[in-house]
């Protein structure tokens, strides 16, 4: 599924030594009038060393007994504010060259598997007026007799919506046309390749030789049906060769017997012109042929490969299977590199695995960090290497017979461990103290510009929070785009950092601060409540990583809170070490001292609370929470707020969902005449299964004198 849903949230001007991807830069130059001039461009920091490119982009063409079908893709580009109809792309990373990086986008985002032609191709310029990006047009082959290209699977990574699709040779400029006109934008180059292929229609006949197992035909009929064959003129005379994506070209000498077909919209070509020549090697050829040593086509190919070719030979290793099964993706939190599940895995890897004594896997994985470290920009070292076996929602405790229980501090128990001292596996007591904590093996990452740490072992982390965590953060200061159209929709959501400073978020299940970082830099004080002690610990080292003062509750402590004390204090978070349950009690405590003027220690509050936010982020739903957060929405010092409710849900089923949790909160709100509920508005987070995204539903609860949703 393409990202149609996905829309700028907010833009913000962005500092060159805080961007990854790309950098402004000055160039000094002199004109031929030998004037010193500058000029102001873009540059990718991440093209490797040893390519031409920054990046490549795929023109496969699928040979279908209909006519000839471009392989073309949906996907939103930010800089649009669009979903991009784009040929297959993507970079060049260090260590591959652009064909290898063809051949595994081609796999990774289409399914396809696909051989290069080869052919020396030009460099193609993205934007040169503003930008030394460039990439390679790499023309690719496509056996769909190959099972393995029957029912293609893409292998999109995290954060990646891509909607693969292919359109007739013949249509592809009438379906550009339609594709702009229902609000898509075209890529340059594909939008460059329809006009082409639309100009040339009148140009289709032109003399051809096809060779095959060494028998010469001679044609005038396209090589196949509905494809335009590109014609273009020589500035010699000569008649260039017409332009197949199926095969590479061979001149051939003239030959003068051969008839010509004269074009009258173009110069005729003089007598002769060059021939094509379409070759279809002999299989016999194919097998005499000497398999090529395996290219590595990323950092942990280029240690596996190395790793492997130096092992003395076996007939039981097939070298070429490991090479291709290892994992093409990982992802570094500081100092540790986490790989996809299942990596390293299969049964050829794990007999492979088996077989070596442990200082010889050791220094395998050694290897994949040493190269992963040279790839990455990161000044910490890469010491530590894990495989993500994904978050069980229930453990088992004791015997197999044993029953299954809900995984409610949401432990990675999966985790698979296979370099470096990632602590120990079981605590001496029931809950970790100071001790655990100190001997416990850290993580890190930056979201946002937000630090954030946790324990591997212990705690998960959800990257693909990323998108819900910016929203939060522009939440009162919408992006211009949102009021085209529509310039009401989000004015009750503006306010000042002055107006926030003031007011509380609630955070039902806190974790290690996904979202109260969010609601903390936006300006907040948040009370939260987290289950896992390993979570609490991660949550308080983050936010003295960013600043903010924060206090634990827990232990004896939270049986004689004084919620006086607590919100007179100074802390930005306050962090209650218990069951969510009981959130609603420690607030209704508050009420209480709705006009006690010593509160906040500032003396000029009237009002105890004033609860703008409360985060209800727990998956596959959080409903168990929802009454208590409306009550919360509630508290007599609130004259508006905002639920957001965190649910899977299937995507046929999302407006219905939306509309019965619209009557849901109508019941919870009974009699009470002075507040008013909408659901005002959906957000698409990520896809959490085939067809069932995670969604969260923003419920604004509103007293009838404030501000009114459109």
């Amino acid at each position: 599924m393409s990202d149609q849903t996905a829309k700028i949230t907010s833009i913000e001007p962005l500092d060159s030594k805080d961007s990854k991807w790309l950098k402004l830069v000055k160039i000094n130059y002199e004109d031929k009038n030998g004037k010193l001039r500058t000029w102001e461009a873009m540059r990718r920091p991440t093209k490797p060393k040893t390519s031409a490119v920054d990046a490549i982009q795929i023109l496969a063409i699928l040979d279908k007994e209909d006519g000839p079908e471009v392989i073309l893709e949906k996907q939103f580009r930010p800089p649009t504010g669009k979903v991009v109809v784009d040929f297959p792309a993507g970079m060049v990373d260090e260590g591959e060259t652009p064909e290898q990086a063809a051949v595994r986008e081609l796999r990774e985002e289409t399914g396809f598997v696909g051989t290069v032609i080869a052919e020396e191709r030009p460099v193609h310029w993205n934007s040169p007026a503003s930008s030394s990006s460039c990439v390679y047009m790499i023309r690719m082959n496509i056996d769909l007799t190959k099972p393995e290209n029957r029912n293609p699977k893409p292998e999109l990574e995290e954060g990646e919506f891509i909607e693969t699709f292919t359109v007739p040779l013949k249509d592809l400029y009438a379906e550009c046309r339609k594709l702009h006109a229902q609000g898509y934008a075209i890529d340059g180059k594909v939008g460059s390749f329809a006009e082409a292929l639309e100009l040339t229609k009148p140009y289709r006949r032109i003399p051809i030789t096809v060779q095959t197992e060494g028998i010469h035909q001679h044609e005038e009929a396209p090589l196949s049906p509905g494809l335009p064959d590109l014609y273009h003129h020589a500035p010699g005379g000569n008649c260039g060769p017409p332009w197949h994506p199926f095969v590479p070209f061979t001149p051939r000498p003239p030959v003068s017997s051969l008839p010509h077909t004269e074009n009258k919209a173009l110069p005729p070509c003089s007598p002769g012109p060059p021939l094509v020549t379409i070759m279809s090697t002999p299989a016999s050829s194919a097998r005499q042929k000497r398999p090529k040593k395996p290219k590595a086509a990323n950092a942990i190919e280029a240690a596996v490969t190395s790793f492997l070719v130096q092992r003395p030979p076996s007939p039981e290793r097939d070298v070429p299977v490991l090479i291709s099964q290892a994992p093409k993706r990982w992802t570094i939190y500081e100092p540790m590199v986490l790989l996809p599940a299942g990596s390293f895995s299969s049964p050829q890897w794990t007999e492979f695995l088996n077989s070596l004594p442990e200082p010889e896997a050791s220094d395998l994985w050694a290897a994949v960090l040493a190269q992963i470290s040279r790839t990455a920009s990161n000044k910490t070292p890469l010491t530590h290497l894990a495989a993500n076996e994904g978050i069980p929602l229930h453990l088992q405790d004791g015997a197999e017979d044993a029953e299954e229980t809900e995984n409610v501090l949401r432990s990675p128990s999966g985790l698979r461990v296979l370099h470096g001292d990632f602590g120990a596996a079981r605590l001496g007591g029931a809950t970790p103290g100071l001790q655990d904590f100190a001997a416990a093996f850290w993580v890190s990452t930056r979201q946002n510009g937000i630090y954030q740490t946790w324990a591997p072992r212990w705690t998960m982390f959800s990257r693909g929070n990323i998108s819900e965590k910016a929203r939060l953060l522009g939440f009162h200061s919408p992006s211009p785009s949102d009021f085209v159209g529509r310039p009401s929709q989000f004015q009750h959501r503006v306010a000042q950092s002055s107006e926030l400073r003031d007011r509380y978020a609630v955070d039902l299940y806190a974790g290690i601060g996904y979202f109260v970082f969010s609601y903390a830099k936006l300006g907040l004080r948040v009370l939260c409540w987290e289950l896992n002690p390993w979570s609490v610990e991660g949550l308080r080292r983050g936010a003295i990583g960013n600043g903010w003062d924060v206090r634990v509750l827990q232990g004896e402590e939270l049986s004689s809170v004084d919620m006086r004390g607590v919100l007179r204090g100074k802390e930005r978070i306050v962090v209650f070490l218990e069951d969510n349950a009981k959130a609603r009690e420690r607030l209704a405590q508050v009420d209480a001292l709705e006009n006690d003027s010593e509160v906040r220690g500032d003396g000029d509050v009237k009002d105890a609370v004033e609860v703008l936010h409360v985060n209800c982020g727990f998956l596959p739903t959080s409903e168990p929470v929802w009454r208590d957060a409306w009550e919360m929405a509630r508290q007599k010092g609130a004259d508006k707020a905002w639920l957001h409710l965190h649910e899977n849900v299937g995507v046929n089923d999302i407006e219905a969902r939306k509309g019965e949790i619209q009557r849901l909160f109508e019941s919870y709100k009974g009699g009470d005449h002075s507040r008013d509920v909408s659901v005002e508005h959906v957000e698409l987070v990520k896809t959490f299964a085939p067809g069932v995204w995670h969604c969260v539903f923003d419920v604004y609860v509103y007293s009838r004198t404030s501000s009114r949703p459109t």
